[in-house]
C-alpha cells in the first residue's frame, strides 16, 4: 500500500541501523532516499483491483507516534488505516461477487496482542462469511459456489487458532537485482519440487524490466507446462 505513504511518518523502526542512523542525524537527505526505494505503487487498492490484481501483500505494523490504530509500512507508514482499506477492498468484493482475492497479512512482528486481536477481529467483521475456512479446497468453482470471496493469510500463530486464516505464504524473494542471479535461485528453488497440497501465487514486484520478466515468464511457462498434464 506505498500509494499512500505518509512522507513526515516515523521511518519503520525494523530498518536498517545504518538507516536508522542517518535518520536520526541528517534526516532531510535520509528521508529523500528512502522514498525513492519505499513507494512502488501509484494507484489505490480500488485502482489495483480494478486493473485485475488479486493478491495483495499486506504489510502490516503498529505506528509508534499514533495510540490505537493500525497502518501499512514500507519504510514509512500509510495515511490510510488497515480498517480504512480492507472497508474499501470489501466493498469492492460486494460489486465484483465472482472475483476471489488472497490478503497476505504480512511483517505482524511488531504487533503486541491486543492489535493481533484487533486486526483479527476487523477482518473477521469486515469480510465476515466472505472468508474462505483454511479446511475448504479453494478452487474458484467451490468458492463461487459458496459464496468465499477472500483468502487471508496471516503470518503469526494465531492464524491457526481461527478457522478462516490461513497460514502464511513462504515466499521466493532472491534479493538480488541481477537477471541471472534471480534465474539461479528461482532454479534451485524449483528444482526442490512443491508441496503436494497447496496453491501458489506468481508476480513481479518493482520496476522489473521487460526483458527479464519475459525470459522467466517463458522459463516458468514451460516448466509448469511440463509437470501438468492439460491433454
Amino acid at each position: 500500500m506505498t500509494y499512500c505513504l505518509d512522507k513526515l511518518s516515523p521511518v519503520d523502526p525494523s530498518s536498517s541501523k545504518l538507516l536508522l542512523f542517518f535518520e536520526k542525524y541528517v534526516p532531510s537527505i535520509t528521508r529523500a532516499f528512502i522514498l525513492k526505494w519505499c513507494i512502488t505503487q501509484t494507484l489505490s487498492v480500488i485502482e489495483q483491483l480494478d486493473a485485475g490484481i488479486r493478491y495483495l501483500d499486506l504489510r502490516i505494523a503498529h505506528r509508534p507516534d499514533v495510540f490505537s490504530n493500525l497502518y501499512f509500512v514500507h519504510g514509512l507508514y500509510t495515511t490510510q488505516t488497515v480498517e480504512e482499506t480492507l472497508r474499501d477492498i470489501n466493498d469492492w468484493l460486494q460489486q465484483n461477487p465472482q472475483e476471489v482475492l488472497i490478503l497476505g497479512c504480512d511483517n505482524l512482528q511488531s504487533l503486541s496482542s491486543e492489535h493481533h486481536m484487533h486486526l483479527i477481529n476487523c477482518i473477521h467483521g469486515i469480510f465476515g462469511s466472505k472468508l474462505c475456512p483454511k479446511h475448504e479446497e479453494p478452487t474458484l468453482r467451490n468458492m463461487w459456489n459458496r459464496n468465499y470471496q477472500a483468502i487471508v493469510c496471516y503470518d503469526n500463530d494465531l492464524s491457526w487458532s481461527y478457522d478462516y486464516l490461513w497460514p502464511s505464504i513462504p515466499y521466493w524473494w532472491a534479493n538480488t537485482t541481477k537477471t541471472r542471479s534471480l534465474i539461479h535461485f528461482l532454479e534451485m528453488k524449483k528444482h526442490i519440487g512443491r508441496p503436494g497440497i497447496g496453491f501458489f501465487i506468481w508476480f513481479f514486484c518493482g520496476r522489473s524490466q521487460f526483458n527479464r520478466e519475459y525470459t522467466i515468464h517463458l522459463k516458468t511457462s514451460i516448466w509448469f507446462y511440463e509437470k501438468n498434464d492439460f491433454t
